[in-house]
């Protein structure tokens, strides 16, 4: 049983066609068959932490925690991004930052956000000329080439480390 189902692959995509709404509410107590509100401050996920800086530990995050902090994004930085911006991004959303600055505020916000992870720097090549924004780590901006893909991204957003000053 799922409460809820959120993917691009296709393999998954298939058998989410033969959920039952009835059966997702069930937990809720619900028998319509109807989507009923959630209840955003007691509806949430567990985050694991990836424990590269010691034991991996648990992060429970509610709904409204997600809001909250995708309004504080879109407060900080959606005036200098317009609705043609496309979100592409080198981090995972299995992590905090890459599944609020990926996916979360992209999609609160009505921004395209790419489904294909970039893990090479020629992977944004194609975007040259289109108003692209990159959700990046250090790891892979100390991998783009100047030649390859600078001045495409009109903004870009790192975590995870300084950067250097190149």
């Amino acid at each position: 049983e799922q409460d809820l189902l959120l993917t691009d692959l296709p393999a998954l995509r298939a058998n989410a066609a033969g959920l039952d709404v009835g059966t997702l509410n069930a937990g809720a107590g619900a028998s319509s068959g109807r989507f009923q509100v959630l209840d955003a401050d007691r509806c949430g996920v567990d985050i694991y932490t990836s424990g590269s800086t010691g034991e991996a530990r648990c992060v429970h995050k509610t709904l409204a925690n997600f809001d909250a902090e995708v309004a504080v994004l879109e407060q900080l930085w959606g005036s200098l991004l317009s609705a043609e911006h496309r979100v592409l991004a080198s981090v995972s959303h299995q992590h905090v930052y890459g599944v609020l600055f990926r996916v979360l505020w992209p999609l609160c916000s009505g921004r395209a956000f790419a489904a294909q992870l970039i893990e090479y720097p020629e992977q944004i090549a194609p975007f040259r000329g289109q108003r692209v924004v990159l959700v990046s780590s250090p790891a892979l901006l100390k991998r783009i080439a100047d030649d390859a893909v600078l001045a495409i991204p009109a903004w870009v957003f790192s975590s995870g480390g300084p950067l250097d000053e190149q």
